[in-house]
């Protein structure tokens, strides 16, 4: 599974107070009776590039992660590159985002925690844009990171963003650390099953195999089961599995036909 930390970013969350390591303990014992693995996170939101009057503490709970992450066994956390809104904006956010994660892979790496770069969408932004949308983007800050970094492909935002995935996950290649799967029929429709969107599977998955990924098919799917109600949502949860057994299939396939 995917531990999403940004899950945990309210108000009382024992994530958030003093003993947070306590609960951390707690859930790795839930994990081991349920012989549920976490090979993949979810960093929480940060965008220190336009620092707001809480980024001190959120630059704590950034580093929090990381030792939750290893605590956890997360070889992978995905993090948000962050974008500077002035003139200079894609080499101001390149900069920045050196400078950020530079510091934080001193602490992650020798946790053996790594970084993978999530690829943003701004289609709900137009006509302002992020930084980090395109995989050349994504490559060059991962390259000039170096070790203890990777990307992490949301092909969700690939396909409202209109990319081609093929392309895409090409130039990425062994890079690719973890995925996010799922779906999407436009702005306000994200985060469903595959197959209930306009996302071409095919493509995807042969772009997977293409690129030499090796990590978990991850689903993430927040919105999947919003409006479900609750007697339906055992089915639900099994139709998925279904929907990632065939996914994985497909990947198996198209592994042969490399």
């Amino acid at each position: 599974m995917d531990f999403c930390f940004q899950d945990l970013m309210y108000s009382g969350s024992p994530f958030l107070e003093e003993g947070w390591e306590a609960y951390i303990d707690s859930v790795m014992e839930t994990a081991a009776d349920c012989q549920i693995e976490f090979s993949q996170g979810h960093a929480i939101i940060h965008d220190f590039c336009r620092p707001k009057e809480n980024h001190e503490f959120l630059q704590n709970i950034m580093e929090r992660c990381i030792d939750a992450a290893a605590r956890l066994g997360i070889k992978w956390l995905t993090v948000h590159p962050s974008t500077d809104e002035g003139a200079l904006q894609v080499r101001n956010s390149r900069t920045g985002n050196i400078a950020y994660f530079s510091r934080l892979l001193e602490k992650a790496v020798p946790l053996r925690v790594g970084l993978a770069f999530e690829n943003m969408w701004d289609l709900h932004l137009a006509p302002r844009r992020l930084y980090a949308v395109t995989a050349e983007e994504l490559v060059d800050l991962v390259d000039a990171l170096g070790d203890g970094t990777g990307i992490c492909w949301d092909v969700e935002h690939g396909s409202i963003m209109k990319q081609d995935q093929k392309a895409a996950l090409g130039l990425i290649g062994r890079r690719l650390k973890a995925v996010h799967i799922s779906d999407q029929t436009g702005m306000d429709n994200i985060h469903i099953l595959p197959y209930l969107g306009c996302s071409d599977w095919n493509e995807i998955i042969e772009a997977l195999a293409i690129a030499g990924y090796q990590g978990d098919l991850t689903y993430e799917l927040q919105w999947f089961l919003r409006r479900m109600p609750l007697e339906l949502v055992p089915v639900s949860l099994r139709y998925s599995i279904n929907i990632g057994n065939h996914l994985l299939e497909l990947f198996k396939k198209a592994l042969q036909q490399i």
